[in-house]
């Protein structure tokens, strides 16, 4: 009974394939070689979490080294994880599975960059005109697809609307071995975009955050009171990390 009243129920137009287009989307397609020379010295979507210290200190100091100097991530550090591998593989069936699952047609896409900040760009897994699909195809030796969203996930699908002008996600994790999925929706929210966006901003810049208005939570406060007038650190962000994780849907 419970599941049946927590069911959200969506009816989506039959829309034909969708081709993007815009002043914030160089037409490349993803992982080509163009794709990966508009990301250089560039904040994607994907790395926010890891430059507020989500992925650790080491991580957070890694991907704030290679924005701030224009180097390529990929070059200087390929990733050679059988995740990353495994997601690639088994993304456009994943796709096709979300398409049948839910009767909801999706479209790929290459690169959006912000529309107000070029600083910022991503790639979203899947586009429609009023929402995005993020696939997280699970590891090897899973048992089951994920149970909940993490605070990355947050982050990169909220920055991935921001690009693309998107109000609602719906985040994929898929088991290939079973064909199994679990779909989150997540909807942007601007709160968490303002205030993660004004401190990245600053770190990128190497400049201090001389005012903070965000008073709606302790852990926000404590944000502020930690990081005001001061250089910005990974256990400066302490709070804020605290903060995200707290607001992760139940």
């Amino acid at each position: 009974q419970k599941d049946q009243q927590d069911a959200i129920h969506l009816e989506i137009p039959k829309w034909p394939a969708l081709r993007p287009f815009g002043f914030n989307y160089p037409d490349v397609k993803q992982n080509s070689e163009e794709w990966s020379k508009l990301r250089i010295g560039k904040v994607p979507c994907s790395s926010v979490e890891s430059l507020i210290g989500l992925s650790g200190n080491k991580e957070h100091l890694y991907i704030l080294t290679c924005i701030t100097n224009d180097i390529d991530p990929a070059k200087a550090k390929p990733k050679k994880y059988r995740s990353f591998a495994r997601g690639q593989e088994f993304e456009n069936e994943a796709r096709e599975a979300f398409e049948a699952n839910t009767g909801i047609p999706v479209s790929t896409c290459g690169y959006f960059t912000h529309p107000t900040d070029k600083k910022y760009g991503g790639s979203p897994d899947s586009i429609r005109p009023a929402y995005l699909l993020e696939i997280k195809t699970r590891i090897a030796g899973s048992k089951e697809p994920l149970n909940s969203i993490t605070a990355d996930h947050l982050l990169q699908t909220n920055f991935q609307m921001s690009l693309t002008g998107a109000n609602i996600t719906f985040l994929q994790s898929y088991l290939p071995e079973t064909k199994c999925s679990n779909v989150f929706l997540i909807e942007k929210n601007n709160l968490h975009l303002d205030v993660v966006k004004m401190v990245v901003d600053k770190m990128i810049t190497n400049t201090i955050i001389t005012s903070w208005n965000y008073e709606e939570d302790n852990l926000l406060r404590k944000t502020g009171e930690h990081n005001l007038n001061k250089v910005l650190s990974f256990e400066s962000l302490k709070p804020l990390r605290a903060w995200l994780k707290k607001r992760l849907p139940k």
